[in-house]
């Protein structure tokens, strides 16, 4: 993972992120019916759910590709410096991390998504650093989805910006869209396992036909055999030939 901070300036900025968190992420406000901007941030620092990595965008989709050994529910990467084209490439990344059940946030110095939320509520804290940075919040959709369905039920929303609602709609779209594909794939793969099953089932029933074939032993229907018997009489009474007693049935 590539980083350019050194040590002192990392524990800084870990305490900076705590602070902003527990300062303004978490405070009650008006705007959001009641509840604070993010009601699960500060539980999930507390609960040691969240782990902090300092790198670049590539060290962003590593994190990606290695999701499953994660042992936190949301990863927060901090990246050198204002990347104002960051919200951009997380959206790009995310129409694709959608079917890995992925999604990326970003929070970029002056280019984040208007809430809408007062602007002395964002502001009403003290930075630890002079140092601008931006972060990526790594988390599974279908949580993020969940929790924003949760917080819908609240009124969580009533008074955000048009904005942001088509942010929080275009990624519900996004997860609805991957869980579509990925039933409809398994339905897919569920009926090329059973034709295949039928092809199998059919090819051993020709091999057995004709194994029987070769030793004189054709299956055939009963009316098959029926009709094959009565025109074996019809011939045997034209020529004369007459059956035994006990094929005539006396």
């Amino acid at each position: 993972m590539t980083d350019y901070y050194p040590t002192k300036k990392k524990i800084v900025i870990v305490e900076e992120i705590k602070r902003w968190i527990q300062d303004v992420l978490s405070v009650p406000s008006d705007h959001f019916n009641g509840l604070p901007p993010c009601p699960y941030a500060k539980a999930a620092w507390v609960n040691n759910d969240v782990k902090i990595a300092f790198g670049t965008q590539h060290d962003v989709m590593n994190i990606c590709d290695e999701w499953e050994n994660q042992e936190t529910s949301l990863v927060i990467v901090v990246i050198e410096g204002v990347q104002k084209e960051l919200s951009v490439w997380c959206e790009e990344r995310n129409t694709h991390l959608a079917f890995e059940n992925l999604t990326l946030m970003s929070f970029v110095p002056d280019d984040t998504i208007d809430t809408g939320q007062p602007e002395e509520e964002m502001t009403n804290w003290e930075p630890l650093t002079d140092e601008e940075y931006s972060m990526v919040f790594v988390q599974e959709l279908s949580e993020l989805e969940t929790a924003s369905a949760h917080l819908m039920s609240k009124g969580y929303y009533k008074n955000c910006t048009l904005q942001f609602m088509k942010y929080v709609t275009d990624r519900s779209e996004r997860s609805k869209h991957a869980f579509e594909e990925e039933n409809e794939e398994a339905s897919d793969e569920e009926v090329r396992y059973e034709e295949a099953g039928y092809e199998e089932e059919d090819q051993e029933k020709e091999v057995t036909y004709g194994k029987e074939e070769k030793t004189g032993f054709v299956r055939e229907h009963p009316r098959e055999t029926e009709t094959h018997q009565g025109r074996q009489r019809g011939e045997d009474a034209k020529t004369g030939k007459q059956g035994s007693a006990d094929e005539q049935g006396v």
